[in-house]
């Protein structure tokens, strides 16, 4: 079973840019979801999580960045 996210951080040299659920507002909509879609290949790593508003709509994508992921106890 997976745990559920509660924030996400993405880290590049520039800047930093967090996501937390219920609380970040990205495009005037609150963030409801973050879904990891990370994939574990034979020969490499996919890594990769959305950021979904209330009505599912897709509010930010993040592909095999740096980051910093935490989940509800």
């Amino acid at each position: 079973m997976k745990r559920k996210i509660n924030s996400l951080t993405v880290v590049n040299g520039q800047s930093t840019r967090e996501f937390i659920v219920g609380f970040t507002a990205v495009q005037n909509k609150r963030v409801a979801e973050i879904r990891d879609l990370s994939t574990e290949y034979e020969d490499h790593v996919f890594v990769g999580y959305t950021v979904r508003d209330e009505s599912g709509n897709l509010l930010a994508e993040i592909i095999n960045c740096p980051v910093v992921v935490e989940y509800e106890a």
